[in-house]
């Protein structure tokens, strides 16, 4: 089977489908839209910025499958130009959260609808299936001899300019915590797990997520990376700390996940 996914989100479908006999390419549009240096380069196709998607549009046209993480404004034209192709559309956050009508009503047109943390089950139909974020689980791993001293040191990590409002709340809580603005200074996913060594605690708050309508815990790919590593998660909404990394984001329980969803979806 020939995959083609358009863009990769912190690496999800490149660590899924590592091994795997299905023949998997990548497109993006740019280097800048894989700031992290998630890909490996000899998979990653760039194309075009200005006529992006009239390019995924050609790209598809040999692929079984199109898996589309994040921009579901690509679903209706792919269904318009391949009526029997298969679709996945792949939420991973503020894209849906912040386009909810849009991309809700771009959804119903994919085979298969998947997103990546628990709150974005609101803004999607019923049929929609969770697929837990995997942790690169090749460079992510606790070590035995944590610094007890680490646990001492506490990190912010603050993904977006609009959430600075919270800082102030935060270092009132944690006067020692570092306020990192990884949208200022991102670093190469390979560089993470020494960055993320440095502390024993990380704070987890996102503003833009709607906590109170939700039972699950919402955690982003940087407090599981952090988990992975040994360290605490200070889940804000809840004021809990998280000890442990949830057994669902190990990537051979992901992948059992996605091939069950791929399955019933008529993609194999």
């Amino acid at each position: 089977m020939r995959i083609l996914q358009v863009w990769n989100t912190a690496n999800i479908l490149d660590l899924i489908f590592q091994g795997s006999e299905h023949q998997v390419s990548i497109v993006h549009r740019e280097p800048i839209d894989d700031p992290f240096k998630h890909s490996i380069p000899d998979r990653v196709h760039f194309l075009g910025y200005t006529n992006f998607e009239e390019e995924v549009v050609r790209e598809a046209k040999p692929y079984d499958v199109v898996h589309i993480h994040i921009l579901h404004w690509l679903i209706p034209m792919l269904r318009k130009a391949y009526p029997d192709k298969k679709l996945v559309i792949h939420h991973h956050g503020n894209n849906l959260r912040e386009d909810r009508i849009e991309g809700y009503h771009n959804s119903m047109e994919a085979d298969l609808i998947l997103y990546s943390t628990p709150d974005l089950k609101l803004y999607l139909p019923a049929d929609s299936h969770w697929l837990p974020n995997p942790v690169d689980e090749r460079i992510f791993h606790k070590s035995t001899a944590f610094p007890t001293e680490l646990f001492k040191k506490v990190l912010y990590p603050l993904p977006y300019w609009r959430y600075r409002g919270t800082i102030k709340e935060v270092q009132a809580r944690f006067p020692e915590a570092y306020i990192w603005a990884r949208f200022m200074t991102p670093l190469p996913h390979a560089a993470m797990p020494g960055f993320l060594s440095q502390w024993g605690k990380v704070v987890e708050w996102k503003p833009d997520v709607e906590y109170e309508r939700m039972d699950d815990r919402v955690l982003s790919m940087t407090a599981l990376e952090a988990l992975k590593l040994g360290c605490m998660v200070y889940y804000w909404p809840w004021g809990q700390w998280i000890t442990e990394f949830p057994e669902e984001h190990l990537l051979e329980n992901v992948i059992k996940r996605l091939n069950g969803y791929y399955q019933e979806a008529g993609i194999e």
